[in-house]
């Protein structure tokens, strides 16, 4: 169930992106937009943490910044070209939360400048932890005890091993 907006704002047949308005698709100066350009500065706000967090948070910080940006008034939309066989004269549709979650999920992976000795720095203690990891599993004579590593809720598996385990948690 979605929130229903004031007629002024709707989700189809819209003649132009507004300041509140991400245009998807490519080329047409879509970075240039300003609400391109707000909606950058909204992803960047949550961009260490949507880095920092494990693979199961990812889609929840990706969900949490198209809500903030839903929320603002005038409401935010994802809007992309309805016909592109009628090029700049064409109206544009929102494209709905999925996409709008996938948009998020692109500009938050995206490693601006700011952000790459952050990401260097995760990649650095990731290190660390797989190390200690190694050295305490020769300690204790390479035994697997799955159970006690799986349940700590640690911040990432770096184990190969585990990659396709980790996919059926269940959606909350």
């Amino acid at each position: 169930g979605g929130v229903v907006f004031p007629h002024q704002y709707p989700m189809e047949h819209i003649d132009y992106p507004g300041m509140n308005d991400v245009m998807c698709g490519r080329g047409g100066g879509t970075n240039n937009h300003i609400g391109n350009i707000r909606f950058r500065q909204l992803v960047n706000e949550h961009k260490r943490r949507y880095l920092a967090a494990s693979k199961v948070d990812k889609p929840r910080v990706a969900l949490e910044v198209v809500q903030i940006w839903r929320e603002l008034d005038p409401p935010g939309r994802f809007l992309t070209k309805t016909d592109l066989s009628q090029g700049d004269d064409s109206l544009w549709h929102d494209v709905g939360d999925k996409k709008a979650r996938e948009k998020a999920s692109q500009c938050l992976r995206e490693r601006t400048p700011d952000v790459i000795p952050f990401v260097k720095q995760l990649q650095e203690k990731e290190k660390e932890e797989k190390e200690k990891k190694l050295a305490n599993k020769k300690e204790k004579g390479g035994g697997s005890d799955r159970s006690s590593s799986h349940q700590s809720g640690s911040k990432r598996s770096t184990n190969s091993s585990n990659k396709s385990s980790t996919r059926t948690t269940s959606k909350t």
